[in-house]
């Protein structure tokens, strides 16, 4: 389980690291997606969540399309919150701006549109949240600054961290955290960006 936990930590963080080569500006999102507490204690969240993160993905894909690079999203489940779903979005800085008014955007919709109220969102992109933080890896990030690799750090083993609960709950489930790859055209930037260094 550590070896795996480690070797999802390492493939996250390089993921991170490898998009911050490719966009001069990069926006790290975080979003904690639940259900009310009336809803968690029933088996509708383990019916549908994955369902429901992927219609948000889908939305977000689309909305965003001119600024969407990734995400990486982890599957937990907590004695008060139930089973939710820990998200990390990047999205291309120098497209986008505000990113705690596009967290409430995602958390709104995942409430509203894709739960009809059932849902409840934390977003971790508020100043008030961030300030909390003692290494802020959330916001947008202009070059390799150590906020942004110590705060990725800490949010890529955070996201890798077993979690036996949703194992026990969907066990037909053989990864409850993935990510996203980097696509063609990304791969192509990141290369070319190698070669100037």
């Amino acid at each position: 389980a550590r070896r795996n936990q480690q070797k999802t930590r390492d493939s996250l963080f390089g993921y991170a690291t490898d998009l911050k080569a490719i966009y001069s500006k990069l926006m790290v999102i975080r979003v904690d997606f639940g259900y009310k507490q009336a809803v968690s204690r029933t088996n509708l969240p383990l019916q549908r969540i994955e369902d429901d993160w992927e219609q948000l993905l889908w939305y977000i894909k689309i909305k965003f399309s001119d600024s969407f690079a990734g995400y990486a999203v982890k599957l937990e489940h907590g004695e008060a919150k139930g089973l939710h779903a820990h998200s990390v979005f990047f999205l291309d800085g120098n497209v986008v701006r505000t990113d705690a008014r596009i967290a409430r955007i995602f958390g709104e919709y995942w409430e509203n549109e894709v739960t009809q109220g059932l849902g409840v969102h934390f977003n971790c992109n508020t100043s008030d949240y961030k300030a909390t933080l003692k290494v802020c890896g959330l916001g947008t990030f202009t070059g390799q600054e150590p906020a942004f690799r110590d705060g990725m750090w800490i949010i890529a083993d955070y996201l890798s961290k077993p979690d036996v609960m949703v194992r026990l709950l969907l066990p037909e489930r053989t990864k409850i955290f993935r990510r996203s790859s980097l696509s063609e055209r990304q791969k192509i930037k990141l290369e070319a960006v190698q070669k100037k260094q």
